[in-house]
């Protein structure tokens, strides 16, 4: 892959990402963005499927999230890892995050997500 497909890919994947970042989202556009065999494991330690987390996000109070330190890897040609760190500026507190996303026919969807806090 070259260095300009992977910026654009990036750019991508990190777009993607941020849109579950901004709340209220509608059912359609969580069912659209994760796969049917979506997981999470939360910072509560629980494990998540797609429509447990659907559920969560579609009633979620507005928040402001603010992502950085974003850095992708290629898994595989039709799947990447998305690493970054959050700070949620109402609570203040940070977490580390981790996204898998597929190529699902040409569209790609998270397949996995993870959420570990930062204690300090």
């Amino acid at each position: 892959m070259t260095t300009t497909n992977l910026s654009v890919l990036t750019a991508c994947i990190i777009q993607l990402e941020q849109q579950l970042h901004h709340r209220p989202l509608s059912a359609q556009l969580i069912s659209s963005l994760l796969a049917d065999d979506f997981t999470e494991f939360g910072q509560s330690g629980c494990v998540y499927d797609k429509a447990q987390v659907m559920a969560l996000l579609s009633t979620a109070p507005p928040t402001q999230i603010e992502s950085s330190d974003f850095k992708l890897q290629i898994l595989s040609t039709d799947a990447v890892l998305l690493r970054y760190r959050t700070q949620h500026t109402h609570k203040h507190k940070q977490t580390l995050r981790s996204s898998i996303w597929r190529n699902e026919n040409a569209q790609w969807r998270m397949v996995f997500h993870q959420s570990t806090p930062i204690v300090e």
